[in-house]
């Protein structure tokens, strides 16, 4: 039997090989910033190129937030201005050298950065905004006026140079130091964003709530990706404060802040070369227009504003050849043949015959309305139980509560004999019951196959250092997802679509694809909520035969549906809803059957209840 087409195929995964094109792209980076003060041997063009370099540090975090996060930051400023401070007055007022402000203030500046975010992560749109623009104005304002520490306007004079034993930096050694640690910067970023937690960003950048029923903490990944950020932004502050014997509050200006954010988004946001691309072009800008300097503010926000309209995602985004260096920095896997995949379930022998789903007298109230009035719900283990109703009945609310996105009013759900009605809806997906949505919540910015596996996040056990440094462990372990990611694919007729964009996905595809990642969860009770809908009678039989086959294998699913042949053929209970209460509950043919029923669907008890549920 000939082997699938995608099996020999070189897929562009963010997964780690030795990778010689990278390796090489990055001794030529090397021997760009060693011959760049020999080209330009004049301390003026060295000042400058180390004024680049600090602010890469900085519009390279932005772009892991802004870009692979969806977080907009306008106070990154304040965290360059923390590193800048707290390393300089170690070694002013602590006698500290510079190496160990090195490695304290990015510190500092990161313990800032979780402060920050939890509040900032929690607001949206102009609230955001304000947020990170009053910290930036906090941190300047602190650094002017706190005379005794900071110096005030006046400052901190007479900071001495970096010394390792009796050697002293100058300009040339200085500008060394600052562009190599920018370039080790850029490859470990570089490294995070081609693996699990540069995935993981980008899911909960582009769905945050399916990102959550996935098991993922989408506020912890925000938290960190918030911290990284400041990081890289206090490590820039140490480079700050001592380019220069002099220091003051007029270097962390809001003004600043958002410099950095025009680099970012003239460079490309989401773009692995977009902050050098962007960073360049913003240093190169005075020197350009120094004629004409007393303009240079509004040619800056006129340019920003083409930029915007006519290459909206910036400069490298919108350029082919930076896109594909960046997906080859990624590194390349083959993959020969996928791993087979098949169900499993969490339930353990003294679970079996007990129910997975215990949900007693459940109610959801909004205001007055009580959108799921006193409940019950028991799903036995390998069964397929379908819950229908109206529309506006509380099935997707009563679900919503089971699965942790509303907190219930009252009741009780227990999930394989643990309480959960008071747990997160990424600890519950982590505890088994895994959810699809009724417009399918995919990562569009990712592949089939990364979507599948965003789902295997609970699974993998290597950490950011892990990812960071590229280890073997991390390595193989990718590997290994990415195999089983393929063979669950397989099992859905979804290979050959693995290098495409989830977007792309014709719907009911879509549809397919999301149960597909559910299962990579390897959920104890799958929940679909109309994994029919609006799909054509060939995909509808499609589904219908996966999640048999799914039933067979002893798997345990609840099926929200509006089409009664599929409630027929797959249920073997069925639970009914009317206005937030359940009026029913048997074999599908007794609930079809039932009068009361047939009420809700029709407004009569007469005729069926099928044809009016399907229209």
């Amino acid at each position: 039997m000939a082997k699938p087409a995608w099996s020999e195929r070189t897929l562009p995964l963010p997964i780690f090989q030795v990778d010689w094109a990278a390796l090489l792209r990055f001794v030529l980076a090397a021997i760009v910033i060693v011959l760049l003060p020999m080209v330009f041997d004049n301390n003026y063009y060295i000042t400058i190129f180390q004024g680049i370099a600090v602010t890469y540090l900085v519009v390279l975090g932005l772009n892991l937030l802004m870009g692979y996060t969806g977080i907009a930051s306008f106070g990154q400023a304040g965290f360059v201005a923390i590193g800048a401070y707290v390393s300089v007055l170690l070694g002013k007022n602590f006698g500290q050298s510079f190496w160990v402000g090195l490695l304290v203030a990015p510190l500092v500046a990161a313990l800032a950065g979780a402060l920050l975010a939890i509040p900032a992560i929690r607001s949206r749109g102009p609230f955001l905004v304000m947020i990170t623009t009053a910290f930036g104005l906090v941190v300047w304002q602190v650094a002017s006026t706190w005379a005794p520490v900071t110096g005030g306007p006046m400052g901190i004079s007479a900071i001495p140079r970096p010394t390792i034993g009796d050697f002293r930096f100058d300009t040339r050694a200085f500008y060394y130091l600052v562009a190599f640690t920018a370039l080790l910067a850029h490859a470990l970023v570089s490294n995070l964003i081609g693996s699990r937690w540069g995935r993981t960003l980008i899911a909960v950048r582009d769905a945050p709530t399916a990102a959550a029923s996935l098991g993922i903490s989408v506020v912890r990944w925000k938290v960190g990706a918030f911290v990284l950020s400041a990081y890289l932004a206090g490590l820039a502050g140490v480079f700050t404060g001592y380019r220069n014997p002099f220091l003051n509050s007029d270097s962390f200006v809001v003004g600043e802040s958002l410099n950095y954010l025009l680099a970012a988004v003239l460079g490309g946001l989401g773009t692995v070369y977009g902050p050098i691309v962007g960073t360049i072009v913003l240093s190169a800008l005075p020197q350009v227009l120094a004629p004409i300097h007393e303009y240079q503010q509004g040619i800056r926000g006129v340019l920003l504003v083409l930029v915007m309209l006519l290459l909206p995602r910036g400069i490298a985004g919108s350029i082919g050849a930076f896109r594909d260096l960046g997906s080859r920095l990624a590194g390349r896997l083959h993959v020969p043949r996928a791993t087979p995949w098949s169900p499993t379930r969490q339930q353990t022998d003294g679970q079996a015959e007990q129910p997975i789903l215990d949900a007693q007298r459940v109610s959801r109230v909004f205001g007055g309305l009580r959108a799921v009035d006193e409940v019950d719900l028991r799903i036995a283990p390998r069964t397929i139980h379908g819950l229908i109703g109206p529309n506006g009945s509380g099935k997707s609310t009563l679900v919503n509560v089971v699965t942790g996105f509303y907190l219930p009013s009252g009741g009780t759900v227990v999930l394989l004999g643990r309480s959960i009605e008071r747990l997160p809806a990424h600890t519950i997906a982590k505890l088994g019951a895994v959810r699809t949505f009724q417009t399918p919540q995919l990562f569009r910015d990712l592949s089939v196959i990364e979507n599948v596996m965003v789902g295997f996040h609970t699974r993998l056990r290597r950490g950011f250092l892990h990812h960071l440094f590229r280890t073997s462990a991390a390595v193989e372990e990718e590997r290994q997802a990415a195999a089983r990611a393929l063979g669950l694919l397989e099992y859905f007729g979804l290979a050959d679509r693995a290098l495409a964009p989830a977007g792309s996905l014709p719907y009911g595809l879509q549809k397919l694809l999301e149960i597909a990642r559910c299962l990579a969860v390897g959920p104890a009770l799958l929940i679909l909520d109309e994994p029919a809908g609006g799909m054509n009678p060939g995909e509808i039989d499609r589904v219908i035969d996966i999640l048999l086959r799914l039933r067979e294998a002893g798997v345990t699913v609840l099926v929200i549906e509006h089409h009664m042949d599929v409630i027929e053929s797959l249920c073997q209970r069925v639970s009914v809803l009317d206005f937030g209460k359940k009026i029913a509950e048997g074999t599908p043919q007794e609930v079809l059957n039932d009068p009361k029923v047939i009420e809700a669907y029709l407004g009569a008890p007469t005729g069926g209840v099928g044809e009016a549920a399907s229209r």
